[in-house]
This record gives structure tokens, C-alpha cells and sequence, in this order.
């Protein structure tokens, strides 16, 4: 679906799907205001919940950041594999699954972390500089099933949390992977024993 928002730095919501919005009104402000460059990369936390049998695994949801401020010198492309981390049944904003669902939360590795808070310090140093450019923070997710995929609609939702003390907010509610693998936009979903 990508969402896109023309500020100045954009940010944008894809989740395995292209060309379909499924993004709540109260994400779109969420996300005008949300400044990629400010949020500490330590406390982002991303989440995903699907039906079984799909699971999610360390790696599958990712984050990127890129920048284009014209030159070779100030352009760069980064791209963070997210880890499951443990989170409390009915985490804010996110509430219970329903049953036959499971929902991951993923955070970035402290290596990980410190890499785009350096991205973020160069990003900040450019704009300082003058100039300009064009930047885009997106978040993607991959899975795999632990057994076959049942027919039928296969309903994704996806959340992101970038301060500890607010709530998750929706990127995406329930979009229908299974339209996206009929249409050939994302590939069919592979074992988790074959990964």
C-alpha cells in the first residue's frame, strides 16, 4: 500500500502490499507528525499480527531509511532486520488478537540502533548544511507458515511504537494478503522449514 506523506522527510507505510490504502485516518496525522529524525531508534518497536498458520521470524520485519541530497556523498540507502522481542498480552494500543491469530513486536539490535542513530546525526548535519534532499523511513514484513495456508482471505495488521510511554498506532489493518499473492505483487508465503 505504500503510504506516502510530502513533508520533509517522508514517511511510509508498506507492508508486503502495493496499491491499496488500508491506513486509518488517525495514522495519516499520526505519521504527518511523526519525525524519523528525532525518534530514538532504541525505543522504536514494530508489531504484526497474522493468522496461524503464519509466523514471523527475527529478520522478516524490516526497517529502511534512505536520503537523496543530490550528490554521492549525501545519498545513502539502510536497512535494519527487526528481532521479535517478548511483549505483554494486551500491549497498548495493539490489545488482544483474536483466536488463531498471532502478533509480534520486533526492536532494532543495539548495533542496529546505534547505526541509524548515526544515520539520523548525518541526515540532521546535511539538513543543518543546507541542503535539502528527500528522505523515506519505511517498514516491511515478510512470513512464513508453520503448516499449509488455508483459502480464504489471509488479514494482515501491522503497528508501529516510536516513543516507550505512548501507545502502538496502526499502519495497516487487515490488509488481505492473500489479493497480493493472487495478483503476483508479493510471492507466495514459503515454509518456515524451508527458510
Amino acid at each position: 500500500m505504500p503510504v506516502l506523506f510530502r513533508l520533509p522527510f517522508i514517511a511510509i507505510a508498506a507492508l508486503l502490499t502495493a496499491g491499496c490504502l488500508t491506513t486509518p485516518p488517525s495514522t495519516l496525522f499520526k505519521l504527518s507528525r511523526l519525525s524519523p529524525l528525532e525518534a530514538d531508534p532504541a525505543t522504536i518497536r514494530l508489531a504484526a499480527r497474522l493468522p496461524e498458520p503464519l509466523r514471523i521470524r527475527d529478520g522478516d520485519i524490516r526497517l529502511r531509511i534512505s536520503f537523496d541530497g543530490g550528490t554521492g556523498a549525501t545519498r545513502l540507502v539502510e536497512e535494519y532486520g527487526a528481532m521479535i522481542v517478548r511483549a505483554p498480552a494486551g500491549t497498548r494500543g495493539i490489545g488482544e488478537g483474536a483466536p488463531g491469530e498471532r502478533t509480534y513486536v520486533a526492536a532494532l539490535t543495539e548495533d542496529d540502533a546505534a547505526s541509524l542513530a548515526d544515520v539520523q546525526r548525518r541526515i540532521l548535519a546535511w539538513r543543518a548544511a543546507g541542503i535539502e534532499g528527500q528522505g523515506q523511513l519505511s517498514v516491511t514484513a515478510t512470513a512464513c507458515a508453520d503448516g499449509p495456508v488455508p483459502g480464504g482471505p489471509i488479514p494482515l495488521t501491522t503497528w508501529m511504537r516510536t516513543e516507550p510511554d505512548e501507545p502502538f498506532f496502526v499502519l495497516a489493518r487487515n490488509v488481505d494478503l492473500r489479493r497480493q499473492i493472487d495478483s503476483g505483487s508479493i510471492g507466495q508465503v514459503g515454509s518456515c522449514e524451508a527458510g
